[in-house]
């Protein structure tokens, strides 16, 4: 997997001067960093050989309360389904991030991604398997955006997911407001 930080970087503690000027400028953050530690302590394992190809790379994290979301993107159909090895990878990635205090909540979820082209597509991935009914992008007056979702109420009870943890971590995945309206 190719990681936003030198693989050097992931061994030790310490940052060298071309990765502590990506996080300086906000390019990687420290959950990133933490996040492709983990990640990297995976495929070390050699416990899932997904993780050692090339053709897959880390894009960024976004963590809320209740939910972790990891974005990676794909070439050579690397990605095109996120298979059960990821769903074993969120496992293990979540156990870890528990032993080391980075995730406080046993009931957390952490999910991979496709970065796609689309915000869209990204929401829904977020959102499964809840569908997405409706999907409207709104500027305030005072410049800000909203995006607005209406999301099947029957689907939401299946799920048993949070709208409240979705809406933040779409909020901090996307940069955007975001209000889920269940019908």
């Amino acid at each position: 997997m190719k990681y936003p930080i030198c693989k050097l970087d992931l061994k030790s503690d310490i940052l060298c001067p071309k990765c502590e000027e990506k996080l300086r400028k906000g390019l990687v953050s420290e959950i990133d960093i933490k996040i492709c530690k983990l990640l990297y302590e995976l495929e070390e394992e050699g416990r899932y050989p997904i993780l050692k190809r090339d053709d897959i790379e880390y894009v960024k994290a976004a963590i809320s309360s209740g939910m972790i979301i990891i974005v990676l993107k794909g070439h050579r159909g690397g990605l095109n389904t996120l298979t059960r090895e990821w769903r074993r990878i969120a496992e293990s990635l979540k156990e870890l991030m528990l032993k080391k205090g980075i995730l406080l909540d046993r009931k957390a979820t952490v999910r991979f991604i496709v970065d796609r082209s689309s915000i869209r597509s990204n929401i829904e991935q977020v959102l499964h398997p809840i569908r997405l009914l409706e999907f409207k992008a709104s500027w305030l007056l005072d410049g800000t955006e909203v995006i607005y979702l209406k999301v099947s109420a029957k689907d939401v009870r299946r799920s048993r997911m949070d709208i409240k943890i979705l809406e933040e971590a779409l909020k901090k995945l996307i940069g955007v407001e975001v209000k889920i309206n269940v019908i």
